[in-house]
């Protein structure tokens, strides 16, 4: 496994959160716990019927799908699920994939947001099993998110592990819960973010040669 580089992005700086990252999913008991009571308090402030079989185990299950499932991202590292190969060939081709469905929760709301992302980087001396693009997507959406900020992390992991030219993670027909579900008159929107580093920074030729195979 490569040694992660110091400076990621060599034409710019790369994403930093301004707050601490603090959040952590250990998947003890006690966090469990934890997370039950929460969602517990949360439906007692709407004084739910507790005799109801349909809120009876909604404390226990709601926990489990966020440790297991849309939360799991705290939990997980992409240098313990991605192997990078030698570049034995010496290509520097485009590699691409494209209409990754991925999965999130809005950290703003707790709601979920959802839609594709496309990956395609530069090779140089190191190359990615194609399923591992999808891979790292998932680690960081399967937390609580910004679009913007999924695909800045992305991006950056990439090139951390990778090293590659350049990298670019497009998000794109993103509906986001908060937005649609609201009485913001914005039902029908999708979000398209873009995130750049290394030569797709400045090569304006290459990002559209990118978009324009997203949208074939």
């Amino acid at each position: 496994m490569l040694e992660p580089i110091d400076k990621i992005d060599e034409y710019g700086p790369s994403f930093i959160d301004a707050f601490e990252p603090t959040e952590k999913v250990t998947g003890d008991p006690e966090q469990y716990a934890k997370v039950e009571k929460a969602v517990h308090d949360l439906l007692d402030a709407f004084n739910v019927n507790w005799e109801d079989p349909n809120y009876t185990d909604t404390p226990k299950r709601v926990a489990k799908a966020y440790m297991e499932y849309w939360a799991n991202g705290y939990a997980r590292e992409a240098e313990d699920e991605v192997t990078v190969f030698p570049n034995s060939s010496g290509s520097e081709d485009l590699v691409m994939v494209k209409d990754m469905k991925f999965y999130s929760m809005c950290s703003h709301h707790l709601a979920p947001f959802t839609g594709y992302g496309a990956i395609a980087y530069m090779a140089d001396e190191n190359l990615l099993g194609l399923s591992k693009l999808g891979r790292i997507l998932d680690i960081y959406a399967r937390r609580f998110q910004l679009q913007e900020r999924i695909g800045a992390q992305t991006a950056d992991k990439i090139m951390q592990l990778l090293r590659p030219k350049g990298v670019m993670v497009v998000l794109y027909d993103v509906e986001h819960l908060c937005m649609s579900s609201r009485g913001v008159k914005l039902h029908e929107a999708s979000t398209t973010t873009v995130a750049t580093r290394g030569i797709f920074k400045e090569d304006a030729q290459l990002r559209a040669e990118v978009m324009s195979l997203i949208n074939k």
